[in-house]
């Protein structure tokens, strides 16, 4: 929340396979807030799926990082 409107640009290309956030770009404007919505999509099991300092590029300002971490277990064949 801030001052002044800003765009906004998440870089999931080393994390895609795994991990979508949405909205994935946009403009959020001048004293409002965004909720994204992080989805993880595994393909294969493993118990530490992690991406250290996902990117989200702010038009004017130092770029933010997320961690995204999940665990795919096996599921029963019945």
């Amino acid at each position: 929340m801030g001052d002044i409107g800003a765009k906004f640009d998440w870089d999931l290309t080393y994390c895609k396979k795994f991990f979508t956030i949405t909205p994935v770009k946009g403009y959020l404007a001048p004293h409002e807030d965004i909720h994204f919505e992080v989805t993880f999509h595994p393909d294969v099991v493993d118990n530490d799926i992690r991406f250290n300092k996902v990117r989200c590029n702010i038009e004017g300002s130092d770029p933010l990082f997320v961690t995204l971490c999940g665990k795919c277990i096996a599921q029963p064949v019945d």
